[in-house]
């Protein structure tokens, strides 16, 4: 919600001071970020929490497809070897003598039976074989699923982020409104669309991934080309009331297809490369964000040179920035045949991520020490 908040403070200190006073301002929480990232943060392990995920899954798993009558042993032996339970003051401990139980009903902790501690301090553990930033990158794009979802995040933000940032100069140039009041209204109906957004597409993603992980997919790719839908309706609809309900609904579609987008990142990259994985995401994220202002005042100067002269006049402004904004229907469609194009491999790459967690080459061994 940063980008609604930044869009109501900026006009506000544009309006008092200047538009270079909040370019001065805005970059504060900017540094200060940078620096609490750099000196404060410390960069755990990849693939800890995958690998906690894999012993409770083969644990349940075990008990779930082994009759005692049959396989007492085969039982007995995959509670021994694997199945989590109670607390520890510095590690995650593997009972020896325990069922294996879900971890929502985990058996309250016994003193008396502590079980067998696991170190995991190898969780801040530097990697043991240090790859160049080219072939992490190779690795990355290497993953098919990712390429698409990657692609279709930048251009989501290429709509998503053109639009936050030109559309209360849309407002004063088409509906007539002061830079105020425009900004004003699209700070608070932007965040409502994000909140609703954010409430329903984590309902929904959450709900549709427990029978299908690969649905998340298709409820982003859907949802964005919902927004392209919407934003064709906001510039050709003359009604203002109109326009700031298609508002809402396209930043809770965007934002819907961004969470999902999201979660199913982290599914398809495997725990070594979600450091890079991520990196490359939040590089092309960038460019895509400064893109979409770019794209939509070069239409709108583009418009305004070849039909009018170049004259600034009321007309030719409105007419500028109306093209401007419609222009980013072309990413925002583009952005949604991608992810939807990620769907055929999907399944494929999660499992192969998933797959790492015991057999990859960065993933702590079966026996953890």
């Amino acid at each position: 919600f940063g980008l609604p908040l930044g869009l109501v403070i900026g006009g506000v200190i544009s309006e008092s001071y200047g538009w270079r006073a909040a370019f001065l301002f805005m970059g504060v929480p900017a540094l200060i970020l940078a620096v609490t990232v750099r000196f404060v943060i410390r960069e755990p392990k990849r693939g800890l929490a995958d690998e906690i995920t894999q012993l409770a899954e083969a644990a349940n798993a075990a008990n779930g497809s082994t009759s005692p009558s049959a396989s007492n042993g085969a039982t007995a032996s995959a509670a021994t070897s694997s199945t989590v339970s109670g607390p520890s003051a510095s590690s995650i401990v593997v009972d020896a003598s325990a069922n294996p139980v879900s971890l929502d009903k985990a058996p309250e902790f016994d003193p008396a039976d502590p079980g067998m501690p696991i170190n995991v301090e190898h969780a801040m553990d530097n990697d043991s074989v240090e790859i160049s930033m080219v072939g992490r990158i190779k690795q990355v794009l290497g993953i098919r699923t990712l390429r698409y979802i990657i692609l279709g995040q930048m251009l989501l933000f290429a709509g998503f982020s053109g639009l936050f940032s030109t559309v209360t100069i849309y407002f004063e140039r088409v509906n007539d409104l002061g830079a105020k009041e425009a900004t004003l209204l699209t700070g608070p109906v932007g965040s409502l669309g994000l909140i609703l957004g954010s409430i329903v597409g984590s309902i929904i993603g959450d709900r549709v991934a427990r029978k299908n992980p690969g649905g998340r997919v298709t409820i982003a790719a859907t949802c964005l080309a919902l927004s392209a839908v919407c934003l064709v309706l906001f510039v050709v609809t003359p009604v203002l009331g109109v326009k700031v309900a298609l508002f809402v609904f396209i930043n809770a579609f965007n934002i819907t297809a961004l969470s999902n987008i999201g979660a199913s990142t982290t599914d398809v990259l495997p725990a070594s490369k979600r450091g890079s994985g991520f990196g490359i995401a939040q590089f092309l994220i960038t460019i895509g964000s400064s893109a979409g202002a770019l794209i939509v005042f070069a239409i709108s100067q583009f418009v305004i040179n070849t039909s009018f002269g170049g004259q600034e006049t009321t007309e030719s402004l409105k007419l500028g920035i109306s093209y401007g904004i419609a222009s980013l229907i072309i990413p925002l469609t583009i952005g949604a045949v991608l992810i939807w194009t990620a769907k055929k491999s999907f399944d494929r790459d999660a499992m192969a991520a998933l797959a790492e967690a015991d057999t990859g080459p960065t993933a702590p061994s079966p026996q953890i020490h």
